[in-house]
């Protein structure tokens, strides 16, 4: 994958090839690593949707189940089969962009209402106040709070890649 924005892609006459040992890589547009899903432009969106469609439809499974099951254990459903898309890997994704967390924020605001069997007219500071829970922007900031603490502490995984070494065996 070429990794560039859309406007440096576009200033290529043609898309370059590569090969590593005169066998030539596949070239991708997208993939998919870790569960984030990531583009040539790094924008996200494959992820936002990716992770909008999971939740919408965990979000419509519950919504199904409400009328059955108690409403403590409806919170236990949601935070095992929603929270985890919202959390995971946010320190990597959480950046990315006022339209994507809107999506996921009115996810959010959508499972809350389902949880207490509210209209869509309802407030949801006072739901969120009820299920103790805080909007996304709040976590994913305590999130990347918490890895840079970690990071300046040492306690982190030391990632390292040596730009030259790297260079050496694509030649």
């Amino acid at each position: 994958m070429l990794v560039a924005s859309r406007q440096k892609l576009s200033t290529f006459p043609e898309i370059p090839s590569f090969s590593i040992n005169d066998h030539p890589v596949k070239q991708v547009s997208s993939m998919k690593s870790l569960s984030v899903h990531i583009n040539q432009n790094i924008n996200w969106e494959c992820h936002i949707q990716n992770i909008c469609k999971k939740i919408a439809s965990a979000l419509g499974a519950i919504k199904r189940m409400q009328h059955l099951i108690p409403c403590n254990v409806l919170i236990n459903v949601c935070d095992s089969l929603v929270q985890p898309y919202f959390n995971y890997s946010s320190v990597v994704w959480g950046n990315c962009g006022s339209g994507f967390s809107e999506k996921l924020q009115k996810l959010q605001n959508r499972a809350a209402r389902i949880l207490i069997c509210v209209n869509y007219g309802s407030n949801v500071n006072e739901l969120f106040r009820a299920l103790g829970w805080r909007k996304l922007k709040y976590q994913r900031f305590e999130s990347a709070a918490v890895t840079m603490y970690k990071s300046l502490q040492g306690v982190t995984p030391v990632l390292c890649l040596c730009f030259e070494t790297m260079q050496h065996r694509i030649d």
